[in-house]
């Protein structure tokens, strides 16, 4: 069971000035899942099921720093219970895949997630953005309304899978 569901993306104190970018789909997409819960959107709530807690939230932040808002809360020997949402290039706009350890991919909140806490051996829910060059300036750019649109969809697939999700069993999503 996962124990922590942190979404990835750029949110520092009191700015919005990274909303809605592809960079935050990650984190967009727990927050999604927060307020479809009734949940608080800030940093990390606690979702009771049944008998059962699991912590979902995004980390105070810059992305390239994911690692360390990360270490604060996990702890290195939970990795197992950590389940990680981010941005992934690599896929399809809307395509969710899940994915255990392995390489960054280039994606700087994972690297940095790795470095601090000593493994790539954690849990990705890696959420399709799409890739068009330059990288750097398209992953910083807002959503179109059709991509946020998508992300909607993705965000109620998530929630009717939550319980998959949290027990492990999470089905992909093209």
């Amino acid at each position: 069971m996962y124990q922590w569901i942190i979404g990835l993306g750029n949110y520092p104190a009191m700015s919005q000035q990274y909303a809605r970018t592809r960079h935050n789909t990650g984190g967009d997409l727990v927050l999604g899942l927060l307020c479809k819960l009734n949940l608080p959107n800030k940093g990390l709530v606690e979702y009771r099921h049944g008998q059962e807690v699991t912590r979902l939230g995004i980390i105070t932040g810059y992305i390239n720093s994911s690692g360390i808002g990360i270490a604060k809360v996990v702890h290195r020997s939970a990795l197992d219970s950590l389940l990680v949402v981010h941005d992934d290039v690599e896929l399809p706009y809307g395509e969710i895949r899940f994915k255990f350890g392995g390489s960054s991919k280039g994606h700087n909140g994972l690297r940095n997630i790795t470095e601090v806490m000593g493994t790539s051996e954690y849990a990705r829910l890696r959420v399709g953005v799409g890739k068009r060059s330059p990288l750097r300036d398209y992953v910083l750019e807002k959503h179109t309304p059709e991509e946020w649109g998508i992300l909607q969809d993705n965000i109620n697939y998530c929630y009717e899978s939550l319980d998959a999700l949290i027990h492990k069993n999470f089905r992909n999503k093209k």
